[in-house]
Order: C-alpha cells, then sequence, then structure tokens
C-alpha cells in the first residue's frame, strides 16, 4: 500500500491547536517538507498566532486528491514569530472528502452568468478583476465542491456561472471560480441556489477547505477529529 503523501510544499495547510481547553485554528504554508521535519510560515493575516511552545501536539489538515489529509505532529523548534517547524508523530490518515464537509457562513458573493461554452474560454475569465466594493455580504452554505445561497433571481439548471466569492476568516481578496448551476429553486427569500465548481485552482480550493474547517473547528465538536488529545 502506497503511503499518503504529505503536505506539498508551499500548500497552505490548517494547523490545530489545543492550548488550557481552547481550539486554535491556524493557517500556515508548508515550506520545507520531509518525512521527519515539516516548516511552517504562519499566516497571521487575520489574527496574531498562537504562543506555540516546543513539543505542543499540533493537528495538520490538507488536501490529497480528493481527500482532506490529517497529520498528528508536535512542535520541534519556533524559528521565529512567524516560522516553526514540526515533527510529524504518525502516518497520514485519511479524512473526509474534501468536498464532504460543509458550514453555513458569511459571504461576499458576486455572481454573474456566462455564455462561453469553451473551457480555455471559461478560465480565462478567472483573471479578470472583481469590483470588491461590490460583493455584497450574505449567508451561504459552502464547501469544497460548491456552495449555495438565496439569489434574489432565478438561473436555469446547467447555467455557468463566474463567482467571486470572499470568505469569512480569508484575509487573501476574493475567491475565484466558475460554477454550474445545479438546483434553483423560488424560496421565501428568493431562489435557492446551489452551484458546483467546474473550474477552481487548486491553491484557492485549499483556501475554501481552511475557511470551513476553520469555521468547523469554533465548535467543541470538532475536538474528536483533531486527536489532540493522544499524542
Amino acid at each position: 500500500m502506497q503511503p499518503k503523501p504529505l503536505p506539498r510544499e508551499d500548500q497552505l495547510v490548517t494547523m490545530v491547536s489545543v492550548r488550557e481547553g481552547n481550539i486554535y485554528v491556524t493557517s500556515a504554508n508548508a515550506l520545507v517538507v520531509k518525512e521527519s521535519t515539516i516548516a511552517l510560515r504562519i499566516d497571521a493575516s487575520l489574527n496574531p498566532p498562537p504562543e506555540f511552545q516546543r513539543a505542543q501536539p499540533v493537528t495538520i489538515l490538507y488536501t490529497g486528491g480528493d481527500r482532506v489529509l490529517r497529520l498528528k505532529a508536535v512542535v520541534r523548534e519556533r524559528i521565529d514569530e512567524m516560522r516553526l517547524t514540526v515533527e510529524p508523530v504518525g502516518d497520514v490518515k485519511e479524512g473526509d472528502r474534501r468536498d464532504y464537509r460543509r458550514v453555513d457562513m458569511e459571504a461576499g458573493l458576486q455572481v454573474r452568468p456566462i455564455t462561453e461554452s469553451d473551457a480555455d474560454a471559461r478560465t480565462a475569465l478567472l483573471a479578470a478583476e472583481p469590483n470588491e466594493d461590490a460583493l455584497p455580504t450574505q449567508s451561504v452554505n459552502i464547501s469544497g465542491s460548491g456552495l449555495q445561497w438565496h439569489a434574489s433571481e432565478g438561473m436555469e439548471d446547467a447555467t455557468f456561472v463566474l463567482l467571486h466569492i470572499r470568505l469569512e476568516g480569508d484575509g487573501g481578496g476574493s475567491i475565484p471560480a466558475i460554477g454550474q448551476i445545479v438546483r434553483c429553486v423560488p424560496s421565501d427569500d428568493g431562489h435557492l441556489t446551489a452551484v458546483r465548481f467546474v473550474d477552481i485552482s487548486e491553491a484557492a480550493q485549499d483556501r475554501i477547505v481552511h475557511a470551513v474547517f476553520a469555521k468547523f473547528f469554533q465548535s467543541d465538536a470538532a475536538r474528536d477529529l483533531t486527536d489532540l488529545d493522544s499524542p
């Protein structure tokens, strides 16, 4: 059986730690990845990094293929305020499908139907800069594979749309994606609309997965997924 992969270098990962009964969720980029040591740069664009201590247990979550993978580790060295190394202490475990866990959150959302039928033409649209002031905040239900929201106007199933999503708890600007409408039904609040992503970069999908897990880990119900209490 092939071992499950460690994080890719420069991949965005989610670090989950517990101190004094509180769960902390931190995003980081993997700088150097070896079997014995992983060097990480903490993303502190929204929140200051936790006070990681030597030998402190952490759980690292990251995407691999169509799964969210889970790796238990301990802090080996705090290099400076933004960088640290961790040492894996177990095998990589396979978690949820990256599109399985869904959460409700507030997000800025801009949706524009598009008529481009060619995949390359649709992909070119992802480079367009959105008007960040035109991303009204609303409640969405989101996962790594798509999202659902209440739209003011209905759209036909299978319509392609250009999405720009600004996520709660993500400081990297709006996320572009091409989606396809899979459901649009009238509701009391307009039209309950669901879209699946058909063209989204791996880095953008990692950001969505991280935001979903960050929201999920605000609940103590998430503790069982981290295995932090059993080094």
